[in-house]
Formats: C-alpha cells, sequence, structure tokens
C-alpha cells in the first residue's frame, strides 16, 4: 500500500516532462538566434556589396572631375574683306581644325568644336550639335563603370556613370559648367595697287588705295566646378 502511495505522489515523471520542455524551449531559441545570425551575414554581405558599388561609381565621377577641373579650350572664326582690285573677296575660315578626340580632354574639345560650329557668325553652319559619346573610365578598379558623355548648346557636359553590369545600381551624374568667353575683334589696314590706264590719251600708272578689314570672333571655354548627384 506504502508503494502504491509513493508511486501516485512522485514527480519523477513530471521532472522528466518539464526537461523535455525546457530543451525544446532552448531548441527553439537556439533555431530563432541561429535564423537571425544568417540574415544579418547576408544583410551585411548585401550592404557590404552595396556599398562597394556606390564607392565604385562616386570613385570614377570624382577621377573623371579631377581630369577635367579647369580644362580649356579655345576656338573661333575669321571674316576678311579685302575691298582690292576686281570688286574686292571676302575670306572666312575658322581658327583650326577639329582637335584629335584621342584623349579625354582631346573629346572635350571636339565636342566643343563641333558645338561652336554650329553657332557661327560668318562662317557657314556645320552639322548639328554632337550626340551622346559612350565611353569607359581608363583607370585601375573602375573596369565595371560605363559612362555617357553628353555636351550641350552652351557646352556644359554631363557624365553619367553606371556599372556597367547593372545600371539600375547607384546611377551618378557629373556635371561639368562651362564659363565661356566671346570677343570680336575688327583691324584694318591699307593697301593700294597699281595699274597702267590711259589718260587724256596717255598711258599712266594710276595708285589705287583700298582697305582690308579683318573680324576676329574668339570663343573660350572652360570647365570646372564640377558638382556629382545621385542618379542618371
Amino acid at each position: 500500500m506504502r508503494s502504491v502511495r509513493e508511486k501516485l505522489h512522485s514527480s519523477s515523471g513530471a521532472s522528466l516532462a518539464l526537461a523535455l520542455v525546457f530543451l525544446l524551449f532552448c531548441l527553439m531559441v537556439g533555431a530563432v538566434v541561429l535564423t537571425a545570425a544568417a540574415s544579418n551575414v547576408g544583410r551585411i554581405r548585401h550592404q557590404k556589396d552595396s556599398q562597394q558599388d556606390y564607392l565604385t561609381v562616386s570613385s570614377a565621377a570624382r577621377l573623371l572631375r579631377e581630369e577635367l577641373e579647369g580644362l580649356t579650350y579655345t576656338t573661333g572664326e575669321r571674316r576678311i574683306v579685302d575691298e582690292g582690285p576686281e570688286g574686292g573677296t571676302t575670306n572666312e575660315r575658322f581658327h583650326s581644325d577639329l582637335p584629335a578626340a584621342d584623349t579625354l580632354a582631346g573629346l572635350v574639345r571636339n565636342l566643343a568644336e563641333q558645338v561652336f560650329r554650329t553657332q557661327t557668325d560668318y562662317v557657314p553652319h556645320e552639322g548639328n550639335l554632337p550626340e551622346d559619346v559612350p565611353l569607359t573610365v581608363a583607370a585601375a578598379g573602375f573596369d565595371g563603370v560605363s559612362v555617357i558623355l553628353s555636351i550641350d548648346a552652351g557646352y556644359n557636359l554631363a557624365f553619367i556613370c553606371r556599372l556597367t553590369d547593372d545600371s539600375n545600381s547607384y546611377p551618378m551624374t557629373l556635371s561639368m559648367p562651362a564659363q565661356v568667353s566671346d570677343q570680336t575683334v575688327t583691324t584694318s589696314y591699307e593697301d593700294s595697287y597699281t595699274e597702267w590706264e590711259e589718260v587724256e590719251g596717255v598711258p599712266t600708272e594710276v595708285t589705287y588705295t583700298y582697305t582690308v578689314t579683318t573680324t576676329t570672333r574668339t570663343v573660350a571655354v572652360t570647365w570646372s566646378g564640377g558638382v556629382i548627384s545621385k542618379g542618371g
């Protein structure tokens, strides 16, 4: 009878059940902790990748700005009006040929010359405003950045920088404003020529004086104060 009573009042089964419940609780907590840790690792890795993408694109934009800060280009046109023999002549020409576009600075100057040639006062206009130009940033570590360069009628430059393999990841725009000086100078001088003419039946050497007028228009462009902004 006593042994039956002891069995009825024994708590060993309850202790075992409590231990099992506690063990299950610990397992659940552990699973939650491991899941959260794995999620944090993935988030940190994504943040690092995103930060690296941002730094790559922004560094490429800064490199472009450094290369072009203070860059200048001078162009222009000239008209020469010669009132000499045979009714005179008028000669109109550019200061120079299109610059070579084999470097970044050369490319920008080439585009600026094309813009100028659509806005001439004397020489007939040539072509249209340049189209956008795709290029790559030629520097170590920026192989994955592609750039689109554009120039407007005011010579202002815009570089849209993106990751080559993900154009939607942190696009940035470098804007390089242009300061433009447009000056015109006119000079003239007297020249002369002689002809033999019959004057009252007598061959006579006659001297004629005429004016040669040169009008020179010079346009100087300087790019500085580049601003980098998000988006493109």
